[in-house]
């Protein structure tokens, strides 16, 4: 099967589809496509030309193998700070260095399989490393408030109808580490919750606590959203940006999903009286 799920329209396009044969054989070559159901509407043509078969080295395999891993590749120089779900700088740093390295040896010509395999085996340890360094998490003892970029206003809870909703005044919230790696936003009795009877209602109610993702999406802001979509985050309607407006939990793009967290300062030690006598 090709690589390809899909080609430009009224172009030529090349492609490359790599087979290992074991031994001497005969065999025919098929060459068709899946197109989609149209139904009356014209159906899709594919055209074909200059099919040919060329043996490739071995150690042009393991340069394809290494290049493909390189080309899988997107270096983010953002992901990278201090902040909370910001990968730390060092583990991108080494990251990065390797991937450019891997990078250098898939573009350089007439090397060993063995040279090429070896840096496609120092590329996968350096993402399992990079896995594994993971990203700066909140405090366990600490509160955050939570700001939509759209409006200014904040997360907060309508108590009375155990709802979210957009306030003047932050819900300080706790980050809690979920069963599945995702996070419990709670002030202690109520929760940034979902309901689940659709895509959208969310409630305060203990008894519809969500374990949310919390990810960073650059410049500063966080986003909100289900582990199972990345499409469905906490957010409001683009036209409901003042206080008392309702979030939901399936909204997909906009300023309106954007929201700096913030560490709410810890008060202020009550000063301690003294008493001074003098003889």
């Amino acid at each position: 099967m090709a690589p390809a799920k899909a080609y430009p329209v009224g172009v030529w396009t090349q492609e490359t589809i790599t087979f290992t044969l074991t031994e001497r054989t005969t065999g025919v070559i098929s060459l068709g496509y899946q197109g989609q159901n149209v139904g009356s509407a014209n159906a899709q043509h594919l055209f074909f030309d200059s099919v040919g078969i060329e043996e490739v080295s071995e150690a042009d395999m393991a340069r394809a193998e290494l290049s493909a891993a390189v080309a899988g590749i997107t270096l983010d120089p953002s992901a990278a700070g201090t902040a909370l779900f910001q990968v730390p700088e060092e583990a991108y740093n080494t990251y990065a260095e390797a991937v450019n390295k891997a990078s250098g040896v898939a573009s350089t010509d007439d090397l060993t399989k063995e040279d090429y395999e070896a840096a496609l085996a120092e590329l996968n340890a350096a993402v399992e490393a990079y896995k594994a360094a993971g990203v700066n998490l909140p405090e366990a003892d600490a509160t955050y408030t939570f700001q939509q970029k759209a409006s200014g206003l904040f997360l907060s809870f309508d108590v009375e109808n155990a709802g979210v909703v957009l306030g003047e005044t932050p819900a300080e919230l706790s980050f809690v580490a979920g069963e599945n790696g995702g996070w419990y936003l709670t002030n202690g009795t109520e929760y940034v919750g979902f309901v689940g009877s659709n895509n959208w209602t969310m409630s305060t109610a203990a008894e519809y606590k969500y374990e949310w993702t919390v990810a960073y999406a650059g410049d500063g802001f966080y986003k909100i959203f289900k582990p199972s979509n990345a499409n469905h985050n906490v957010g409001t309607n683009d036209t409901e940006l003042s206080a008392g407006a309702p979030c939901y939990a399936d909204k997909n793009n906009g300023d309106n999903i954007l929201l700096t967290i913030t560490k709410v300062a810890a008060p202020e030690p009550e000063p301690i009286p003294y008493t001074w006598t003098y003889d």
